[in-house]
């Protein structure tokens, strides 16, 4: 609504009529390049309005995005710290084997990433 509101002001100054007195009111030469002059420059606000805007938007959504990640990583940090307590709990031993297929699967997804990488 904003921008019709805008245009609307800008035909306004467009479509002004200035009254004339007897050889003392304004050059309209003058006059028209003033109000050539606040076209552009109302133009190029708007335009600087509507990508800023669009940035916005744009932000809006990468912060969404981030914010969703950030939760998933939190969860993910929760769960691990509870395995971890789980471990000091009943000692290490008891999850040895689970350690070493943790680690083997770290070592094996190395490898891969080192293969892919070469």
């Amino acid at each position: 609504m904003e921008e019709k509101e805008n245009k609307d002001i800008l035909f306004e100054i467009l479509e002004k009529k200035f009254k004339w007195s007897n050889g003392t009111g304004y050059d309209p030469t003058d006059v028209d390049k003033f109000f050539d002059e606040v076209m552009v420059y109302l133009q190029n606000v708007n335009e600087t309005l509507d990508r800023k805007n669009k940035e916005i938007a744009q932000n809006h959504e990468t912060n969404l995005k981030l914010s969703r990640e950030i939760v998933n990583l939190n969860e993910q940090i929760t769960t691990l710290n509870n395995i971890i307590q789980e471990y000091k709990q009943e000692g290490y031993g008891r999850h040895s084997t689970h350690l070493k297929e943790i680690q083997t699967t770290n070592a094996n997804d190395n490898q891969t990433k080192k293969t892919r990488n070469e």
